[in-house]
């Protein structure tokens, strides 16, 4: 009985170790900021700041949403961008005031740099 045992765990388990890691290819480049900068290259910049930091559990890039922190999730999104878009984007006309500032928000309330936040540029109103 050892000896079957030990057969099998001999077959068996180097099969198990080698089989393929199946991922959810749209999870994972939702993940992947360089997933997204392969189309989205004029937004590399957003890298250099502290929203880049990939060692800072805090920042998108290291809390393992990356772009998708900001941008809320749309797995469909890679595969045809145009018919679907991110939930939030950025900028005058994309989405309300009000969907860009909540979405900042979920991470910086709270921020006494952002104390004004709203009587400035981000007002939603």
């Amino acid at each position: 009985m050892k000896i079957r045992s030990f057969i099998i765990s001999l077959t068996v388990y180097p099969v198990i170790l080698f089989l393929p890691v199946t991922r959810d290819q749209s999870a994972f480049a939702q993940s992947d900021p360089q997933a997204c900068l392969a189309c989205h290259k004029d937004q590399a910049g957003i890298m250099q700041t502290k929203h880049g930091i990939q060692s800072d559990s805090s920042s998108p890039a290291g809390s393992g949403k990356a772009c998708s922190a900001c941008h809320g999730e749309n797995p469909a999104h890679a595969k045809s961008p145009a018919e679907n878009p991110h939930p939030v984007r950025f900028g005058k006309g994309t989405v309300s005031a009000l969907a860009q500032t909540q979405a900042c928000m979920s991470c910086h309330a709270g921020n006494r740099h952002l104390a004004f936040w709203e009587s400035g540029p981000a007002r939603t109103e």
